[in-house]
Formats: C-alpha cells, structure tokens, sequence
C-alpha cells in the first residue's frame, strides 16, 4: 500500500491510500471534535450531530432520499463518534469514487434538518442512552476512560447525559458543527485503486478554498470537561451476578514506539492468565487497539469473575502481572514480536479502515509512521529495551481499575507488581 498526505488550497490535509487491484474505494472526512472536548453544559451535541449528519441536505431533502442516492452508487455509509473526533465515510465501487467525494461535500456543506427531525433523533438518542448504561461493559470502560484522561480533562460518555440532551435545542446543534467545520479540523482520506490526479481535483474543487466553510468556523480546542464520581455510582446494572474487571494503562502517543513493548507485555500476560488461573473467569482477553491507533488511548485488560471468587481472582491476577515483569522471557517476547507484525499485516482488512485510521494519524501527528516503518521498528526492538520499558511504564501507580459488581473494598491495594 501507498500512502501520501497532500494539502489542499486551504491547508485542509488529503490522505491518499492506493491499494493496488482494489475494485473498492472509501473516502472518509474525519473532523477534530468529539465527545471529550464537549462543554459541561452541552454533553450529547456530538452524539446528536452524528445522528442528524444523515437526514437531509438542500438537494437530498430527508433520509429516505440519501439512502436511494447511496444505493444508486451501489455504496455504504457510516457516521460515528469518538473521543477526539467524528468520521463520515462513504464506500463505494471503484468506478464511482468521484462520486462518493461530490456527495461527501454535499452532505457536509448542506446539512439540512427540521424541528421534527430532531426531537426525533432526541428521543431515540435518550432510549439508546437508557439502554447503554444499563450494560455493565459499557459502563465500565466509560468509567475506566474517564479515570485514564481525567489528568488532560478528556473525560464524557459519547451519549452525553439525558438532562443535557433533554434541554439541547436545534440551533445548539446546528452551531455547533458550523464552528467545528474548519479547514484546520479536517482530514480528508481515500483508500482503493484510484487515479490520484482526479481525486486531487475533485477535493480541491469541493473541500478547497472554494468551499462554503462558516464564518463562524474556527479550529477546535479541548475543553476540559471533568465530571464527578457520583455519575458513574448512580449507574445501576440489573442481574447482575458476576463482577467486571477492566484495567488499563496509557498508551504512548502516535510517533512512541515504547507502545509496542507495552502491547508485548499485555499479551504475555494474557498468557500466564490463561495457564496460572484456578479461578477460570471468564477472560475477555487484552484490547491494544488503541495503543496503535489512539492519541489518548488505553491498553484494557478485561475479564469477569463470579462474585465469590474476586479476592481469589484478583490476587492471582496480579500473580501473572509480577511472573511476566519480573521473568526472562526472550523466547517469548520474540513469539509475540512476530505475532505483532502479523497483526498489523491484517489490520487492515477493509478500504473503509484503511481510510479511517490512516486518516486519523494525520488528524493528531504531524509524521505518522505507515505500516512498512512501524515494522521495521518492531523489527528492531530488543529484550533488553523491553524490560527497561516495562519496569518504568508498568507499576501500580500508572495502572488505572474499574468494575461493575459487587462492591470490592481497596481494589488497587490488591495489587503490588
């Protein structure tokens, strides 16, 4: 695959992906704002936007007539939130990637929603939100990023909270994604067999100087937004009869490759978990996704217990923890590095995450490392460095807990790795 970034007349970023014999294409808009940097008083615009982003524009006037022009191109069309940002990608054949662009820019440009619409949206929005907080695994990663970004002020619940959304008007919205909408919060990525100079040319004329961009849009800054520990202790979960463990370390930042170590490391203590536990919960694995492709992501270990079997679990699971820092491993490490490189040869298995996460390492670095680089420094990691690594970043005070369950008095006390 080859990867190049471009700049528009506006300083607006092109990310160009060409993978050879792909009958494929996806363009994706990626734009600097989500649900962490929402103000305190506005949690849910974000998760509203993403909502509305589908059901209209001035030439496509409701949601039915999008669904019959995507289906027309023979595509499909995918809007979500995250931490630090929201994507719109669009997926078509090949033949009809300039297409995919034009209709891109349309419903960026002239995004179009009534009352009715919204109050909606509102209220499937408010079911969603009811329904999402009643799942003890979504409540507890929530928890748990709340605790990770709480030092940069990066904290919320992508569905914002049901006073806010109850009270959030149409022209709040509205607003909203008007400011976002700058040339400085934007990525444009496209992924698939394409021919570079027309695609170029289509952004430019769309997305470029030319482009209706607000008045009132101006480069997005974090807002701080914190709030207490009594929002995660009013979450009740129903039938509950098992405790969820999640455990969490900060990732390094896109360009750190000490990143890769702490990957390592949680997989080798995936290993020793899997053959030391007499408990035998039921171990939902190590997720480091985001150790590759997060600005301010998390390694999550993740496993439930029976609740008379907490103390038992947690003590044995910190057992694993010091039996992997503190063993010569090399043989292993050297296992897992290649297992590593496989992972990253398979992680991209669609156009549309090709686009996504290419896009995303130019949304937050100013030189992403492409998948033949990133290689090449796993390649060269060391034992030694690995070590050196792993007794800095993984110690007690750096590791984050949550869990959803029976009441666990001084969890991080259970643990003296």
């Amino acid at each position: 695959m080859e990867q190049k970034m471009l700049k528009l007349s506006n300083k607006i970023k092109l990310v160009l992906n060409q993978v050879d014999g792909s009958e494929i294409f996806c363009a994706s808009i990626l734009i600097a704002s989500g649900y962490a940097e929402e103000k305190a008083d506005r949690e849910g615009v974000t998760y509203m936007l993403s909502r509305l982003m589908l059901s209209g524009t001035t030439r496509y006037m409701n949601r039915d007539t999008i669904n019959l022009k995507i289906k027309a191109m023979g595509g499909k069309i995918d809007t979500q939130i995250y931490e630090e940002y929201t994507k719109i990608s669009l997926t078509v054949p090949k033949s009809r990637a300039l297409s995919a662009i034009n209709f891109l820019a349309e419903l960026v440009f002239n995004l179009k929603f009534n009352e009715q619409n919204f109050e909606i949206e509102k209220k499937m929005a408010l079911v969603e939100q009811e329904k999402y907080l009643q799942n003890p695994n979504f409540v507890g990663r929530q928890y748990l990023k709340f605790l990770a970004f709480k030092r940069t002020g990066l904290c919320n619940s992508p569905l914002g909270k049901a006073k806010t959304l109850e009270k959030l008007t149409m022209e709040e919205v509205r607003n909203y994604f008007h400011k976002i909408l700058h040339p400085k919060n934007i990525v444009i990525s496209c992924a698939g067999s394409f021919d570079e100079a027309d695609v170029k040319q289509v952004c430019e004329d769309k997305f470029g100087e030319g482009a209706p961009y607000s008045e009132l849009a101006k480069p997005e800054k974090y807002v701080p937004v914190i709030f207490g520990k009594d929002e995660y202790e009013k979450y009740k979960v129903r039938n509950l009869y098992q405790t969820r463990f999640f455990l969490g370390f900060r990732a390094p930042d896109y360009n750190d490759f000490k990143k890769y170590y702490i990957s390592i490391y949680l997989k080798m203590v995936e290993f020793f978990c899997y053959k030391y536990f007499s408990t035998k919960p039921y171990f939902f694995g190590v997720n480091t996704d985001n150790l590759t492709y997060s600005n301010n992501g998390l390694a999550v270990v993740h496993f439930m217990v029976n609740h008379e079997d907490v103390d038992k679990a947690l003590a044995e699971f910190n057992e694993c923890m010091e039996k992997t820092k503190n063993t010569l491993l090399p043989e292993l490490f050297e296992i897992e590095k290649k297992n590593l490189i496989g992972e990253l040869l398979r992680s991209f298995n669609s156009m549309d995450e090709i686009s996504v996460r290419c896009g995303i390492q130019y949304l937050y670095s100013k030189k992403p490392y492409n998948n033949t680089e990133i290689i090449e420094q796993i390649q060269k990691m060391t034992f030694q460095e690995y070590q050196n690594v792993i007794q800095t970043y993984i110690t007690q005070d750096k590791m984050y807990v949550a869990y959803v369950g029976k009441k666990v008095d001084s969890v991080k006390d259970k643990f003296t790795f």
